[in-house]
């Protein structure tokens, strides 16, 4: 099952519950300053930190498509935490 989620300068976004793999994701901002946009394996917005990426007014949009064999894992959850940013994600639940 493939999961899109769109979220749009929000915080602290449960994005999804379960364990999955987090295959790709687009951000972007119209910030002057960098921003930083941070990835968790937990239902909340807080805990372990799967990725922090920094995101410059120059690099906007920032795209990152993993291979499968390379996807980020998350067993709790895939919380995310991207202030000032429109996040979309692409995961695949695997429970």
């Amino acid at each position: 099952m493939a999961t899109m989620y769109d979220g749009s300068r929000a915080t602290g976004a449960n994005l999804i519950t379960g364990s999955g793999l987090l295959l790709a994701l687009l951000i972007s901002h119209r910030e002057t300053t960098t921003q930083v946009v941070t990835l968790y394996d937990n239902t909340a917005a807080s805990g372990t930190i799967i990725a922090a990426i920094n995101v410059a007014p120059e690099a906007t949009p920032f795209f990152l498509r993993l291979h499968r064999n390379e996807a980020w894992a998350f067993t709790t959850g895939l919380s995310a935490d991207y202030p000032n940013c429109e996040l979309n994600v692409w995961a695949v639940k695997t429970s």
